[in-house]
């Protein structure tokens, strides 16, 4: 058995009104640097995962150095806010598709962020719409052999926030990719110990379809253990504020963190741990058993 120790780390945000509803980070960049760095201190992770938009290239390029100076071990895996500057790929299959958010693995071995992917999805609306939808389900299995590492001898894979919805559930319960002819896809997150989601904010509005694809991508496979992995902003202006707490977009919704293994919501078992800026940060610690 392996354990492994990851942190889940995100922010309160809220949607402005105007052209194209871009949200604004709450957080000054900073303060997002700085709770990284903090937490990098405090408690010895394995991987800390951060919710999209966390930082900026610049920043992202400083916590490298600090990985690299300290000799920190962890891997960190964190998005840059979409209105920044990005870093150039040199993957040939990372290229050509500018379209989405940049996903990125720190890790002190390394000479600069290494660009793990780019997002192909927004949502199941637009994953039901499209007509080019095979065109970006292409984009993705290109990108496979870019969008994991290894930790502890585990198979890390990584999603961007509503990638998700490459996974449907049936009017039956079951869950499986949206269309049968992209089986590549369901074989590459089957062959992953760990899947890491981060996403923008608090997804969906039906959390039962949600939950179903969270345990299908962390079911167990032949006995072999399995983890999904999720860290999600909250925006304090969408309006949910009103139904349970699992759709509530707050600091205090249950779901802001979201674990499971082998098909079960160990989310209850995560440690939210006091940080400064407390209505603004929100980080979380478990160990999970592989």
């Amino acid at each position: 058995m392996t354990v492994i120790k990851i942190g889940t780390l995100s922010m309160a945000r809220k949607t402005c009104k105007g052209k194209g509803n871009v949200p604004q980070n709450l957080p000054p960049l900073s303060v997002r640097y700085d709770h990284i760095v903090a937490a990098l201190k405090e408690y010895d992770l394995d991987i800390l995962l951060c919710s999209s938009d966390f930082l900026d290239t610049v920043r992202m390029k400083k916590l490298l150095q600090h990985l690299k100076k300290t000799g920190c071990k962890t891997k960190v895996v964190t998005d840059i806010d979409g209105r920044t500057k990005k870093i150039k790929s040199t993957k040939s299959s990372l290229r050509p598709f500018t379209r989405g958010q940049p996903l990125y693995l720190l890790e002190d071995t390394a000479s600069q962020p290494s660009l793990l992917a780019r997002q192909t999805l927004v949502s199941s609306q637009e994953r039901n719409s499209m007509k080019n939808a095979e065109e970006f389900a292409n984009q993705l299995i290109s990108q496979f052999p870019h969008r994991n590492f290894k930790i502890k001898g585990k198979n890390v894979a990584s999603m961007i926030c509503g990638e998700i919805n490459y996974f449907k559930r049936s009017n039956g319960g079951r869950v499986g990719v949206f269309h049968k002819n992209y089986s590549q896809i369901a074989q590459h997150f089957a062959d992953a110990d760990i899947v890491l989601n981060p996403t923008h904010d608090r997804m969906g509005s039906n959390f039962g379809v949600l939950k179903a694809k969270r345990e299908y991508l962390s079911r167990r496979i032949k006995g072999r253990k399995r983890c999904y992995v999720s860290a999600s902003n909250w925006d304090i202006n969408k309006l949910k504020q009103d139904r349970s707490d699992y759709f509530a977009q707050t600091r205090k919704a249950k779901s802001n963190h979201s674990v499971y293994v082998c098909g079960v919501d160990k989310t209850p078992q995560m440690t939210r741990v006091p940080v400064q800026d407390e209505e603004q940060m929100l980080l979380s610690i478990i160990d999970v058993t592989l």
